[in-house]
């Protein structure tokens, strides 16, 4: 289910973004080449909220720890993402 996402993000992030390039987060050519992958790869890995999302998972025991933790690492590096991209104009 988000092997595709994360496997875009991932992409992007290495300089192969695919032909959508997300929400119109800044004007074309506003950023530097690395700073729009990044931010490319960031709206990719956004998988938080909405039907079907990230947040739609529950575990239990060790895997509902894990999951928890799991989920805070990846919503922090992807809120990070954002603005180290959009820091790039500085």
């Amino acid at each position: 289910m988000f092997a595709k996402p994360f496997a875009s993000a991932l992409a992007a992030a290495n300089g192969k973004r695919s032909d959508w390039k997300g929400y119109d987060l800044a004007p074309s050519s506003f950023l530097p080449p690395c700073a729009e992958d990044l931010l490319a790869a960031a709206q990719w890995a956004w998988v938080f909220g909405g039907m079907g999302s990230w947040n739609d998972m529950s575990f239990e025991g060790d895997d509902s720890t894990e999951y928890a933790q799991l989920t805070q690492e990846l919503y922090a590096a992807v809120n990070e993402a954002v603005v180290v991209a959009t820091n790039a104009t500085a």
